[in-house]
């Protein structure tokens, strides 16, 4: 497989290491089969593995290890003749690309005919510290806080918010900087700061417990 990142312009400048990492985007499981992604390493003096188990932990350092695979970087400078392009056997995806995280028009097989996560007049925004969480609430009942997992939306739960509302009041909600949410920071994003904005949010609607179902970063406890 070949990855061409040079239509996304990524420019190092002044650095003296580099870090590549590889993030588990799809998975398709086969019954049966007992297959999964797994990338080999071995040792090797000099060098070492860089891993965390979810987008927001912290990383992990192996050292010494060296990942079974070639990885090729090359770089040009300003005023030379650009190589010719590569014709890449795998596309990234726009989510990548442009930051613009999963919707439900990008999760094959699922339309969102309620528009959750698009709909006026369910959604609300409340001010965290810098920042705008994006969350729409539905049903009565007991209250139960739906957190989506890492680069998805309140569209991820497009199944299951219609029968829980049947249940529970939902509030489902976008995650900051995913979705409809906004970020005015510039610091690295840390599962203490989405505890705290789910925190002011539950304040702000005046809740001082809730259920929670979550999955993925959405599940993962600060």
């Amino acid at each position: 497989m070949r990855v061409d990142l040079a239509p996304y312009q990524v420019q190092l400048q002044g650095q003296r290491e580099v870090a590549v990492t590889i993030q588990w985007l799809q998975s398709e499981a086969q019954e049966g089969s007992p297959k999964a992604f797994g990338v080999s390493a071995v040792p090797a003096p000099g060098h070492s593995i860089l891993t965390r188990s979810k987008s927001q932990a912290a990383w992990q350092q192996t050292k010494p290890g060296y990942l079974s695979f070639y990885l090729t970087a090359d770089s040009y400078s300003t005023g030379k003749a650009t190589p010719a392009t590569l014709v890449p056997d795998y596309e990234l995806p726009d989510s990548l690309r442009y930051l613009r995280y999963l919707s439900a028009d990008a999760m094959p097989g699922l339309t969102n005919p309620q528009r959750y996560g698009e709909n006026t007049q369910a959604g609300r925004y409340v001010a965290v510290e810098r920042g705008r969480l994006y969350y729409e609430r539905y049903g009565k009942g007991t209250p139960l806080l739906l957190l989506h997992g890492n680069g998805q939306s309140i569209a991820a739960f497009q199944r299951q918010i219609g029968e829980l509302a049947r249940h529970f009041e939902v509030i489902a909600v976008d995650t900051r900087a995913q979705g409809r949410s906004l970020d005015y920071t510039t610091a690295a994003f840390t599962y203490d700061l989405f505890a705290e904005d789910v925190r002011q949010l539950l304040d702000s609607l005046r809740l001082r417990q809730v259920d929670i179902l979550g999955w993925s970063d959405g599940a993962t406890p600060p």
